[in-house]
């Protein structure tokens, strides 16, 4: 048995666009708590705990490793960095769990203190430790250097000037990405550091 359709009254269907209006416009509901719970807990603990940790919905579990560093770096703060990735792409973008800049702050912090950690324990003497503590922080600093703020305005950063090279007698200028322009800088400096260092401990032992 067919039901004849009648056409809506003017007031039912004004109520019916009203209720239409406001459904669009109502604001997604807010994440749990405990959700953004997790997220901060799986930031905050070992990024060898947060690598074993299942990979549980609904958060965003993707990642490009340490991205735009020189493949040494990359191998070496692999961990760290896929746990940083996380803390960006759950707190920050994504599912906007806490997108607060201070919480950007302590995930790009919680990088540096990871990675720090990892140089804290690598074979090599206390030269190796240094410099892979000084790349640590040159990470760290590109980090906060180059992506934009997670609240307020987003922050202006000057161009990273092209690194300089000679080949065959004759100047040329290679431009690099910025992360790897930066990081490679912090590396060169980190360099006469440890050269200095070890100079100087070469004079005292004479």
């Amino acid at each position: 048995m067919s039901i004849p359709a009648f056409p809506p009254r003017p007031l039912t269907a004004l109520l019916l666009a009203g209720a239409l209006v406001g459904a669009l416009a109502a604001p997604a509901p807010a994440a749990a708590p405990g959700l953004t719970a997790r997220a901060l807990a799986l930031v905050a603990a070992p990024h060898e705990a947060f690598l074993a940790a299942p990979r549980s919905a609904p958060f965003d579990w993707s990642s490009d490793g340490c991205s735009r560093t020189p493949a040494p770096w990359a191998r070496i703060f692999d961990g760290p960095c896929r746990q940083h990735d996380f803390g960006y792409r759950n707190l920050g973008r994504g599912l906007r769990l806490q997108r607060t800049e201070a919480t950007r702050r302590w995930v790009d912090e919680r990088l540096l203190a990871e990675s720090r950690r990892l140089c804290a324990a690598r074979p090599g003497g206390a030269v190796a430790r240094a410099l892979c503590d000084a790349r640590a922080r040159a990470m760290h600093t590109a980090v906060r250097l180059l992506h934009p703020r997670w609240a307020g305005a987003q922050v202006s950063v000057r161009p990273v000037p092209a690194v300089r090279s000679r080949s065959a007698g004759s100047p040329k200028t290679r431009c690099r990405r910025p992360f790897t322009t930066l990081t490679m800088i912090a590396a060169r400096h980190a360099h006469q550091k440890v050269s200095i260092s070890k100079s100087r401990t070469s004079h005292a032992v004479m």
